[in-house]
Formats: structure tokens, sequence, C-alpha cells
């Protein structure tokens, strides 16, 4: 998947409001190197999210009340990825 390096540093500096080359560098760096391509929601992702809520209920709720891959799959099976990343 090309990307356009310089491109998402001016974002990242711009949404976190951040200077310093090197912390972009590093955030960058994370993006590429953990950020899934195709964004399948992971029990363990929801289970946190619900951790960190302030709704009462979260941290009781069942994770996998949550998850539905459907539309991420549909995209994902249809070939929506895969076009996208091609014309990067």
């Amino acid at each position: 998947m090309a990307l356009d390096q310089s491109f998402a540093k001016k974002v990242i500096e711009k949404y976190t409001r951040e200077t310093d080359s090197e912390i972009i560098d590093a955030t960058y760096q994370y993006g590429v190197d953990y950020i899934a391509p195709i964004p399948y929601p992971t029990r363990d992702g929801i289970a946190e999210v619900l951790k960190q809520s302030i709704h009462p209920k979260a941290k009781t709720a069942n994770p996998d009340d949550f998850i539905d891959m459907s539309l991420v799959k549909k995209l994902d099976d249809g070939g929506f990825f895969r076009s996208v990343r091609q014309k990067q």
C-alpha cells in the first residue's frame, strides 16, 4: 500500500497540535506499524472501550454484544479495501 507520508504527518501535526518532528515521526510510524489496514473490530478493543467508559453499565457489559463484523466483512469481501489501497 502506497502511503503519502508527508501528507499524513501534516495531518498528525494539525490535529494533535504537535510541532516536535520526533513525536510526529513516532506517531506516524505507530500508525503504519500497528493500525490494521482492514478495521475489523476486536473483542479486546471493545472490552477496553467498555472498561474506560463512564457509563455505569459499561464495566459489566459483554463485549460480544457490541461486535458486528458484517459491514466490514461485506466491504472486505466486495474488494473495497483492496480498491482503496490500489488508488494510493
